[in-house]
């Protein structure tokens, strides 16, 4: 798995890194292609990211977008927000009603 260290990611990005890295962890071939060798591809080009991925399947196309959105905090719905808002318990209870949602 690529470490922040090989590519170019200031300070301020490590913990989104990290937090990309844990979401993609099933899937470490996407941690490389949203980031290259020397740079993130999901802030230089994100519109190429996402076409790029369209011959994913679907939850690896799903994967690649919310990355997208943790890495940009760009859309209606802010997952960087939630997770450093939230206290605990109205977190837990987010994340209670997305599982009910699945079922």
């Amino acid at each position: 798995m690529k470490s922040f260290q090989k590519i170019k990611i200031s300070d301020c990005d490590k913990d989104r890194w990290h937090a990309i890295s844990i979401l993609l962890n099933q899937d470490p071939w996407l941690l490389d292609f949203v980031f290259t060798d020397d740079r993130s591809r999901l802030t230089a080009d994100p519109q190429s990211l996402i076409e790029d991925s369209r011959c994913f399947s679907g939850a690896q196309q799903l994967l690649v977008q919310i990355a997208l959105h943790i890495w940009t905090s760009d859309g209606k719905l802010n997952l960087w927000d939630i997770a450093h808002s939230l206290d605990e318990l109205r977190f837990d209870s987010f994340s209670m009603s997305l599982q009910a949602l699945r079922s």
